[in-house]
């Protein structure tokens, strides 16, 4: 797929009423309202620039590591629901039931690329089915949205870890999400490849502070972003503490956890470390990874 197949794509839903912002379905009104967002890997380097309309997002720009902007997101409302997001020749259009979002399809030109169908019970997202429509598979999904690291255990294998991987070889995919109050517990991932089914099973830990990125999620360009900062599912109210993920493909199976902790001001994070652990020495290195600023 050329390059946009690797286009971001934001999407916003409202499932949950969080403690501290209240949203209806298919809204993303923060009471905190994110101005920018520094990647911290390499240095104090912007990355995002967040552009609010009163209380609508009107815009993000995504920066390279030069400082140059490096693509933009635009968003489009009916009343204050989101309906579509444009970059480039890439659009993302959002499907409601009445106020339920039931749909999501993703666009190059006019040539749709995925659809995905949600279902829920009760108020709660629980089951998410995914179809590739473009005969050559787009390196980069929205499936990716869900995963705490999708440069690694977004990867299939073919019979031994030494062979090629083949990432984003697959036509159809099915999420389930099991909840636990007001964030998401457990998660299955079930992948459609050519010659077998791939399994991911991701369950998370939390801590009790808002997740400001609630109800939105965001899929990022920049592959060391994405595999470091912490993939709370951000459709969860509060921020996920601990991932573990288990990644089964015939007779391949591993088992990957990543560890976070915050800073916050007052319940809302402003910088997010990744905890990791030295295997000679057996203790645990933080490493700053994302900052956030806020309107305040």
């Amino acid at each position: 797929m050329n390059k946009l197949a690797l286009i971001c794509v934001a999407v916003i839903i409202s499932l949950v009423v969080s403690s501290c912002d209240k949203n209806e379905l298919g809204t993303y009104t923060p009471k905190m309202k994110i101005t920018q967002v520094y990647n911290e890997v390499d240095g104090h380097m912007l990355r995002e620039q967040w552009t609010w309309d009163g209380d609508l997002l009107s815009k993000i720009d995504y920066y390279k590591k030069n400082g140059n902007v490096d693509y933009t997101h635009t968003y489009h409302y009916d009343g204050n629901r989101l309906v579509r997001i444009d970059m480039d020749n890439m659009h993302t259009d959002f499907v409601y039931d009445g106020k339920r979002l039931s749909g999501i399809n993703a666009y190059s030109g006019d040539r749709l690329l995925e659809s995905y169908v949600l279902s829920y019970t009760g108020k709660k997202l629980t089951h998410i089915s995914m179809v590739r429509h473009d005969k050559k598979p787009a390196e980069r999904s929205l499936l990716s949205l869900f995963m705490p690291d999708a440069g690694q255990s977004f990867v299939a294998y073919n019979g031994s870890r030494n062979d090629k991987a083949e990432s984003y070889n697959f036509s159809a995919a099915e999420v389930d999400f099991l909840w636990k109050g007001n964030n998401v517990e457990y998660m299955r991932m079930t992948l459609n490849r050519p010659d077998s089914v791939q399994h991911l099973d991701v369950s998370y830990l939390y801590d009790e502070n808002v997740n400001v990125r609630n109800p939105l999620f965001t899929l990022q360009i920049d592959h060391q972003l994405v595999n470091n900062q912490p993939q709370t599912l951000l459709f969860s109210q509060n921020n996920a503490t601990s991932v573990f993920v288990t990644d089964k493909y015939d007779v391949y199976s591993r088992t990957t956890s990543y560890n976070y902790s915050y800073d916050y001001y007052k319940k809302y994070p402003t910088k997010v470390y990744l905890i990791t652990l030295n295997h000679e020495t057996g203790e645990n290195a933080e490493n700053h990874i994302l900052s956030y600023q806020y309107m305040y």
